[in-house]
């Protein structure tokens, strides 16, 4: 059969007709369309001949147990019992040509019919796939940062794949894509730090990367296949189908990557799409789907494993916060200032938010550190920062073009990050940093038409004719704000207001008498800010700390035992960007209830920072406090919470007291035990001695 383009020669039912492009599919595999109820050949791709040896037009004229043979049929029917699609692909044998070869088939349903997919399934020779793959998902497991685990991944699939290209491409938060990853042939030019404008990649591409995370053109040159007989009224929708021939726009896409062949892996995270791997071949590559689909499998396992290590460098960031925050904590008993602090630390500060210059306004008192615009700039931006910020923060990576900094001379200046004291008593107090320029220029491919450069190569020679790509002067940009960063800042400046209020009581202390009904309400302020979190009512991190070395003392002085209890509200940051940071509040706030609720009245519960929290259970053993644990962890399960439809679970890790513990070895284990449950699947209780839990 000779098929062309758009049209399918050879067939009564379809010669010379044009065909919907959604049901035109790749001439790699074949696609039998059936009825829901699998007893009629609804439409067969026109090329069933080549792949199955049935032509096309006599399978629609036959019955899909003639077409399939009864066994696979019946296979078929008990798969697609089970649920709307098969669990995974089934392997047959059939006669073609004289020779016997093997197909993978696939099924699923779809808008009232039964789409099956099939495919031949090629000799790998002697290699042994199951084994190279195993040998590669162990170094993935092995990789210890996100730049080491993505080189990893690109290896891996180019070694599978045998493609002369692989790499990672990252989409930014505007819909930008960024390559930041890469495996290439000798001779090739890298793409490592390229950057593709949204257009290259639109909304309803990215969102098919969603719906479809495994792409495969093997072969961009060849003519799509249509289904006959052409049903203009009722055609089946093979947009998810691994065989779909690619549109014009991807077709565009793989011209200006120079490619013959694509692979197209989505990564994809809790939020949503996170990136794409894309694997191209100069030339048309023949893929057998046991190989690709092997690829898809290094892909996700990779994925995991990203998303835990950047887990675990948010962690770390928040635990470096964590020791400036002790400090000032300690400066709230020695009544110093935020400017004495920032004077002191202020450079441990730049360096761990990637600062050039930080302001604090506190009580109308204006304190700097480094590179920073003049006061009489940053009082005006206080003044105008109060009508613009949400959730108590804002931010920029371009001040330059920002309404709320026009007119304002703000130097070297480029980004900033603004988060307000949480102060009741004085409006316009803030915690600033500032970022300076990050750089100079960003190379980008703006249009699917226009083949792409590389930044070294651009620096490296002038441009030369056909390799085009346009030049964004990033004059006025900074680094980006990352999400952990903001968290960072918000825990600072909820210290530095506590510290600020602190400061304050001690001025009101030393004034006159006729003073002391004001002096009486700012030790009330200050008492509740001291020891109780704002958002729950709970405890707070100041308090609970006190609480914990007051345990520790008992049980060195009179051996009372106790446990620790560290608690994570799971998938935490779903709930505010899905339902908004209200109904995430109201999430903190429920769990805060019922577990404050479960509690004995010798036991302490208090927010720990963020979505944490911490419970001290006193004389206890380990099997009592992992009893408990459990019991909260149900009850917290159990909760309802008004807009959220999804059930609300957390992670708990369980920590006994140690002869000999100071307050950081015990939250230390107990810190673990609750990673570890995070680690095998969250919801659940761990021990930090590795006992089970009943």
């Amino acid at each position: 059969m000779n098929l062309v383009h758009g049209k399918s020669r050879g067939s009564d039912e379809a010669k010379d007709r044009p065909f919907p492009i959604s049901q035109a599919i790749q001439a790699c595999g074949a696609i039998l369309v059936l009825d829901s109820e699998l007893n009629t050949v609804v439409q067969a791709s026109a090329n069933l001949l080549q792949i199955m040896g049935v032509p096309a037009g006599g399978a629609c004229e036959s019955t899909p147990s003639e077409v399939l043979g009864p066994r696979l049929l019946r296979a078929l029917r008990s798969g697609l019992r089970k649920g709307p699609q098969l669990d995974g692909p089934l392997s047959v044998r059939r006669y073609l040509n004289g020779r016997q070869c093997r197909l993978q088939i696939r099924a699923w349903r779809r808008e009232g019919h039964v789409i099956v997919e099939i495919e031949p399934l090629f000799s790998l020779g002697k290699r042994r796939l199951l084994g190279s793959v195993n040998q590669w998902l162990g170094d993935l497991a092995r990789a210890s940062h996100p730049d080491d685990l993505l080189a990893t991944l690109v290896e891996s699939i180019a070694d599978i794949g045998g493609f002369e290209r692989v790499m990672v491409c990252h989409f930014e938060s505007q819909g930008n894509g960024v390559v930041i990853a890469e495996n290439q042939g000798a001779g090739g030019a890298t793409m490592l730090g390229q950057r593709f404008a949204s257009s290259f990649f639109p909304e309803e591409q990215r969102e098919r990367f969603l719906a479809l995370p495994l792409r495969s053109i093997p072969d961009l040159t060849s003519a799509d296949v249509p289904l006959i007989p052409v049903d203009y009224l009722q055609q089946p929708d093979l947009s998810t189908s691994v065989l779909a021939a690619p549109s014009e726009h991807k077709r565009e896409q793989c011209l200006s990557l120079n490619a013959g062949a694509l692979l197209s892996l989505s990564v994809i995270s809790e939020n949503g799409l996170w990136g794409v791997v894309v694997c191209t071949s100069s030339r048309p590559q023949e893929l057998s789907p046991t190989v690709r689909d092997a690829t898809y499998t290094l892909v996700q396992m990779a994925s995991q494993r990203l998303f835990l290590l950047k887990a675990r460098i948010e962690s770390a960031f928040l635990s470096r916060v964590q020791q400036v925050r002790e400090r000032l904590a300690e400066d709230m008993s020695l009544h110093r200032t935020p400017a004495s602090r920032l004077r002191e630390s202020g450079e441990e500060w730049q360096a761990l938010f990637r600062a050039h210059g930080i302001v604090i306004i506190a009580r109308n008192a204006v304190a700097v550190v480094g590179n920073t615009p003049s006061e009489t700039v940053i009082r005006v931006l206080a003044n105008r920062l109060a009508d613009h910020a949400r959730g108590g923060h804002w931010r920029s990576e371009c001040l330059h073009d920002e309404p709320l900094c026009h007119e304002l001379g703000m130097g070297d200046s480029c980004g900033l990050l603004a988060v307000a004291l949480p102060s009741t008593s004085v409006t316009g107090e803030w915690l600033m940093f500032f970022r300076p320029r990050h750089r100079e220029a960003v190379y980008w491919s703006g249009s699917p038409l226009t083949p792409v450069i590389s930044r070294q190569e651009a620096r490296a020679a002038p441009l030369q004719q056909p390799l085009k790509c346009w030049q964004q002067e990033m004059r006025h940009h900074s680094e980006t704000w990352e999400r952990v960063e903001v968290l960072g800042a918000q825990d600072l400046a909820e210290d530095l207001a506590v510290l600020s209020s602190s400061c304050e009581i001690a001025e009101l202390n030393e004034k006159l008498e006729e003073e002391r009904k004001a002096l009486a309400r700012a030790n009330e302020q200050l008492r509740e800010m001291a020891t109780r979190d704002s958002l729950t009512g709970l405890w707070n991190r100041y308090a609970m700390e006190q609480a914990l070395d007051d345990a520790l003392a008992r049980a060195e002085r009179y051996g009372e035992p106790f446990s620790v209890l560290l608690v994570d509200v799971d998938h935490f940051k779903q709930f505010n960007d899905v339902y908004g940071h209200e109904t995430g509040d109201e999430v903190l706030r429920a769990v805060a209830s019922i577990m404050a609720g479960a509690l004995r009245e010798t036991d302490r519960v208090g927010r720990w920072g963020g979505e944490e929290f911490v419970v001290i259970v006193s004389r206890t053993d380990g099997d009592d406090a992992a009893s408990l644990a459990e019991r909260l962890r149900a009850l917290v399960e159990n909760l309802e919470v008004p807009g959220i439809p999804r059930p609300v679970t957390a992670s708990f890790g369980v920590a006994c007291w140690q002869a000999g513990d100071r307050r950081k070895a015990v939250l230390a284990r107990a810190n673990e035990a609750m990673y570890r449950a995070k680690e095998k699947g969250r919801n659940r209780v761990e021990r930090a001695d590795g006992a089970s839990v009943r």
